[in-house]
């Protein structure tokens, strides 16, 4: 092995060690570096993501002021159409009433009558073992349906076998003759009694208003 040279003699030998760099040699590097990263700078510069156009004050004002009137135009709109429908809703809620009020008018002009009898009453007549028709009644006896209108059975809705239904047209108070005479004492009366004659006309168009299909 060869032996360590003493350090004076380093320093004074004039052999140079390659493997350390001069003070040149560090600043040309230096200069060597800074220009490339120069020449990057300028190649690709920074980009900015929040670099945005200068705000124009005036078009903002005048998009907000658009914007403003849109909704405002939606809003009248809006109540226009609530009115609309608010009036809807009252008419609607006007005829109801007025079609309930008609018809109440109309239920109470078809109620039937069974504690008298008056011209325009409705009247219920319902047949007997003697084959005539009498008035269902309430301390208002012998009321009994003209042979006239009793042969309308089954030519009208309300004109059956079994019962008949219609207004009262005419009324005929009568005295019953003798039991021995049919023309005066129809309906088998004991003599001097007094009876009724009732003449009905059709409801039959009347109750089609309540009928259900």
């Amino acid at each position: 092995m060869a032996a360590a040279k003493p350090l004076a003699a380093l320093c004074q030998s004039s052999e140079v060690d390659e493997t350390i760099p001069s003070d040149a040699a560090v600043r040309s590097a230096r200069c060597i570096l800074e220009s490339t990263y120069k020449e990057e700078l300028e190649e690709e510069p920074p980009s900015n993501q929040f670099d945005t156009a200068p705000l124009d004050g005036d078009a903002e004002i005048q998009r907000l002021k658009e914007e403003l009137e849109k909704e405002r135009a939606l809003r009248r709109d809006a109540q226009r159409k609530e009115s609309h429908y608010k009036r809807k809703f009252e008419e609607s809620v006007s005829a109801l009433e007025g079609f309930g009020s008609e018809m109440g008018e109309l239920a109470e002009d078809l109620r039937i009558s069974f504690t008298s009898f008056t011209i325009s009453d409705i009247g219920l007549f319902l047949v007997t073992p003697g084959n005539y028709y009498l008035a269902f009644n309430v301390g208002a006896p012998r009321h009994f349906l003209a042979p006239e209108c009793a042969e309308l059975v089954g030519k009208d809705k309300h004109f059956t076998p079994y019962y008949i239904l219609g207004r009262i047209t005419d009324i005929e108070r009568r005295t019953a003759g003798p039991p021995e005479e049919p023309e005066s004492n129809p309906y088998h009366l004991p003599e001097g009694v007094e009876f009724c004659v009732v003449y009905l006309e059709s409801i039959a168009e009347e109750l089609t208003e309540f009928e259900v299909e």
